[in-house]
């Protein structure tokens, strides 16, 4: 998981990117998504709870 958050981030200052926060979250919710398919109905709800709420 590090290493697609190392090349999320390389891809969007790749892209020109100016907000680097904005690229930092979208690589973690990125990384935060790749769980998803192995969590129980249950985790998969809370976990999408988790990022609606950093997202906003």
């Amino acid at each position: 998981m590090l290493v697609i958050a190392t090349f999320w981030l390389n891809y969007a200052a790749a892209r020109g990117d100016k907000d680097e926060h904005a690229a930092i979250r979208d690589g973690i919710v990125q990384v935060m998504m790749l769980l998803a398919p192995f969590l129980r109905d249950a985790e998969r709800m809370h976990l999408n709870t988790l990022i609606r709420a950093y997202l906003d």
